[in-house]
């Protein structure tokens, strides 16, 4: 007979929500503009609500270890992490199977499906354990076997239950550099499979569909594509590709042939121009995932190099981590097609381009003028 579950009852410095936690909900408002007093403390109460419930269902220490059980054998090369409740159940025919539903493995063979299996870390989690944390950087792949974990992110709006045969972590596959967008916290005690991008390769995965199902998944939070049809996200998501770049990478170089041009998914790309003389450069434009307007109104940069066959009249230069989608110039036809306010968009810059060359031109014609007069004249 199992004992029953007692009611935690805190003290009333335990009510209070970590400093740690407030800060990350402060950031998370400074990040949506969300600055004003009364949404901070919104945020603050909704969390310190939550925060207590948690901790005021938590079983004792002494009921946990009541309740722990041996470790099961291992098979193969999974394993449980020493800091986690070793309780497996899941069966490795049970794991298999649910292995041959998730949408990137259900096309390979049983024998690659066994080897999937042996390559897995065997992760057992106990109830509100964090799988992840929001901007730490992804290395592994989870799919669920038992068991129920919430996935969150007010910044990326994410909410959303996961459950046997589930899978998320994807991103880690497509860019094991980059930081997760949400949070994963266990419900109820868990197991999951964990896979490196290397376990996966050496299974025979094509991550060509996933690749295409991240930046789906990218487009669709973007202000200027959330308005898109599904379909024509999954479209794009085929077109582009997708690349983060440390501070201080550039993307390309003054003079460069402008043969793909780039959206902005996080982080801020500036343009440099050279100075004559060699005085330094002068910045033109500036690229910010955090600049609503722009996103909403034209994400992207180095387009009209790309479409006049034109090199590059700045250099691209990132000054914090930068995600990036990339539209090659042999998608550009496609691109168009899918976006039709993008040609829209581009012959009105177009247009203002030949006008400012114009004036440009207008006011050399009288330099020029005021020149040779003054010449003659004397």
């Amino acid at each position: 007979m199992q004992p029953q579950l007692q009611r935690h009852h805190p003290s009333p410095s335990m009510r209070k929500l970590p400093a740690r936690k407030r800060s990350e909900i402060r950031s998370i408002c400074v990040q949506q503009r969300e600055t004003s007093p009364d949404a901070l403390n919104k945020a603050l109460a909704a969390a310190e609500e939550r925060y207590l419930q948690m901790i005021c269902e938590r079983p004792t220490q002494a009921l946990r270890k009541s309740q722990s059980m041996p470790q099961a054998p291992h098979h193969g090369n999974a394993h449980f992490s020493s800091s986690e409740t070793p309780e497996r159940l899941t069966t490795r025919e049970d794991a298999i199977a649910i292995l041959s539903q998730v949408r990137w493995f259900h096309t390979l063979p049983e024998k690659a499906l066994n080897a999937l299996c042996d390559r897995a870390r065997w992760v057992c989690v106990q109830r509100y354990t964090t799988v992840f944390r929001e901007g730490t950087v992804g290395r592994r792949f989870y799919v669920v076997l038992r068991g129920k974990l919430h996935m969150t992110s007010l910044l990326n709006q994410i909410d959303t239950n996961l459950g046997p045969g589930s899978s998320f972590g994807e991103a880690a596959l497509v860019l094991p550099s980059d930081s997760r967008q949400a949070v994963v916290t266990a419900l109820e005690p868990c197991e999951l499979l964990a896979f490196s991008l290397e376990d996966v390769k050496t299974a025979g995965v094509h991550l060509e569909e996933l690749n295409a199902h991240i930046i789906k998944e990218l487009l669709r939070i973007t202000l200027f594509f959330c308005s898109f049809a599904q379909a024509d996200l999954e479209q794009l998501g085929w077109l582009m590709q997708l690349q983060v770049f440390r501070p201080k990478e550039v993307l390309f170089e003054e003079g460069d042939a402008g043969d793909r041009f780039y959206i902005v998914m996080k982080g801020c790309v500036q343009m440099l121009q050279r100075r004559a003389g060699g005085s330094g450069d002068l910045l033109l434009a500036t690229y910010s995932a955090r600049d609503r307007v722009q996103q909403a109104a034209c994400p992207w940069f180095g387009e009209m190099a790309m479409h006049c066959k034109q090199s590059r009249n700045a250099t691209a230069l990132c000054i914090e981590p930068t995600k990036l989608l990339i539209v090659l110039e042999s998608a550009l036809a496609s691109f168009m097609k899918l976006v039709p306010r993008f040609e829209e968009m581009l012959e009105t810059k177009l247009q203002a381009v030949a006008s400012l060359n114009e004036i440009a031109a207008e006011r050399e014609r009288e330099r020029e003028r005021v020149f040779f007069h003054a010449i003659h004249s004397k």
